[in-house]
């Protein structure tokens, strides 16, 4: 999901307000049986590269949704397509998208709501389709790229969209009508939530990520330089960084460790339902699967067919970070993960660099460089 974004940091000059409250949320994502996991039960870190790949597309691949069946859906904004893969990565079907398919969400009743950048819409499709239908126009009030990422509010029978390129998050009930929930967010690409209520907004400015309570309380969540996608499985947030990692956070600490290394381009994140993560990288055009963190217990004594082929110990403390200001209510300054809770980007650029022009029309970005205490 990866939008061109020269979005300032989201800071306390800039306040992120809200007109809505958020009232609860959906369900986490949890595998069947599963219990809490902690960051002290994640594999140790991996390259990309040493990642299962499930399968390689020809297209630049974007986004991801793994359906009931345990199919996987993966989106491609320059080839205009939607392609459906087998939990074991074989192609089953293409679904057509002119309108540039960038976030996917599965709905309840097996029909996939499509976020839309190039026509900045809303789109729907059941499998079997051939084309996706149009569902609803957003406003876009800039010349910035279109909307990004989607996501399904299974307790309030919603979807959040956070609109990027007028920096809003918003929500939409299925045949009613379009709630601004919170503004001055910068560029917001993700969204998630978890049990207790709190959404999770993934955003491709600093800090990354922001985590709004029902009552309204916005506070940070970590430092991130450019997040592309926020997934909540059995206790922990998943980030896919486009600095190039996937972390798992502990949303009540804000301790994170790092599961994957070395990422040209993680743009897809999503969870299955067994518990697995799959991630899915443009540049490199793989679709893979990821460890995710287990509970003490689980982390002893069980493993799925990826921690099987890449078994690692638990996580090592160096890796687990600890950012003192993570549960203030605003904001934490941009900091270096890699060096500790103390050290702030002092010498970071803070605007992405423009990399190249797709055909479709999206621009995409390299996160900004940082010049002292580097990855």
């Amino acid at each position: 999901m990866a939008g061109c974004s020269s979005a300032a940091p989201v800071s306390s000059g800039a306040a992120v307000t809200s007109d809505t409250a958020t009232s609860s949320s959906a369900p986490a994502t949890s595998a069947p049986g599963a219990s809490t996991a902690t960051l002290n039960g994640c594999p140790s870190a991996q390259r990309e590269s040493q990642l299962p790949v499930l399968a390689h597309l020809a297209a630049d691949p974007d986004d991801v949704v793994v359906d009931s069946s345990g199919n996987i859906w993966v989106t491609a904004l320059a080839a205009h397509r939607i392609t459906e893969l087998s939990a074991t990565g074989q192609v089953m079907s293409t679904v057509s998208d002119i309108g540039g398919p960038e976030g996917i969400v599965a709905l309840p009743d097996g029909r996939f709501v499509v976020a839309d950048q190039q026509s900045n819409a809303l789109s729907i499709f059941t499998p079997g389709d051939k084309d996706v239908s149009a569902l609803q126009v957003l406003t876009n009030h800039t010349a910035n790229a279109g909307v990004d990422g989607i996501y399904y509010d299974a307790t309030n029978k919603r979807l959040l969209v956070p609109d990027s390129p007028n920096g809003t998050l918003l929500s939409y009930v299925m045949g009613g009508v379009i709630t601004e929930l919170r503004h001055g967010l910068g560029r917001p690409v993700a969204a998630t939530t978890d049990p207790s209520g709190d959404t999770y907004i993934g955003m491709e400015n600093a800090p990354g990520v922001l985590v709004t309570a029902p009552n309204g309380t916005v506070r940070s969540l970590g430092s991130f330089q450019q997040v592309d996608e926020v997934v909540y499985l059995n206790g922990l947030l998943y980030v896919a960084d486009l600095a190039g990692t996937v972390d798992a956070i502990d949303p009540a600490s804000g301790r994170s460790a790092t599961l994957v290394v070395d990422a040209p381009a993680p743009q897809g994140l999503a969870a299955t339902r067994t518990g697995r993560l799959v991630l899915v990288d443009e540049t490199t055009h793989v679709v893979a699967t990821v460890a995710p963190c287990r509970s003490p217990v689980a982390a002893g004594t069980e493993s799925d067919d990826t921690s099987a082929r890449h078994p690692g110990p638990a996580a090592d403390p160096d890796r687990v970070r600890f950012h003192r200001n993570a549960r203030a209510s605003f904001i934490l300054p941009t900091r270096d993960r890699n060096a500790g809770p103390s050290a702030t980007h002092a010498h970071a650029d803070p605007s992405p660099r423009l990399t190249r022009h797709h055909p479709g029309g999206e621009l995409r970005c390299r996160p900004p460089a940082v010049r002292s205490g580097g990855r």
